[in-house]
């Protein structure tokens, strides 16, 4: 029974299935939007795929190991920066593009 409960589990793991069928239906919509914004949907779902991967690493990884998890938190914050400024700059592109039409 204490050898199960030691055993230590892998760092990588296959995402689960909700997590796979969360980002083919991302991919799906995402496709079906396709025109000027495909450099952004590209960046976006990469980044998107890579910061749930540092999420679930920095979760995984012992507390023990503090260097590790401060290099995965550094490149958490990192990443959801990125994604929240890009966002940003789509949201100033469609206010800039919807406010020329109304004139």
């Amino acid at each position: 029974m204490a050898e199960a409960l030691l055993k230590p589990r892998p760092l990588v793991q296959l995402p689960s299935p909700v997590t796979l069928v969360g980002f083919m239906l991302l991919a799906f919509s995402s496709a079906m939007v396709l025109g000027a914004v495909t450099s952004f949907l590209v960046f976006s779902f990469l980044d998107l795929a890579m910061l749930s991967h540092c999420l679930r690493l920095y979760a995984r990884t012992p507390l023990a190991s503090s260097p590790r998890r401060e290099l995965l938190m550094m490149a958490a914050w990192l990443l959801a920066s990125m994604l929240v400024v890009t966002f940003l700059q789509l949201l100033e592109l469609w206010f800039l593009t919807t406010h020329g039409e109304n004139n």
